[in-house]
């Protein structure tokens, strides 16, 4: 199985004044699938409050069938491959 890490989806939400209020990022990465379909697969989110100083990740449980090593859905993998 070929993974390729770092598929984003990203977004900013701003305030009723206009001014920067969360930030959102989705992480995810490519997984090869039968036949050597490519599958998108998000594996995590992490919104931080800018204004608040403040921020939640949520991780997902995944079973795809195959044995994926499960360090992929640690913080650091991700930090190390989401950007």
């Amino acid at each position: 199985m070929i993974l390729k890490p770092g598929r984003f989806l990203y977004s900013d939400r701003f305030d009723r004044e206009g001014k920067l209020w969360k930030v959102l990022d989705q992480m995810g990465f490519v997984a090869r699938g039968y036949g050597g379909a490519g599958v998108n697969s998000f594996c995590a989110n992490q919104k931080i409050d800018v204004q608040r100083t403040y921020a939640t990740m949520a991780t997902a449980q995944f079973e795809f069938g195959v044995d994926l090593p499960q360090s992929m859905f640690k913080i650091d993998y991700l930090q190390q491959y989401g950007y």
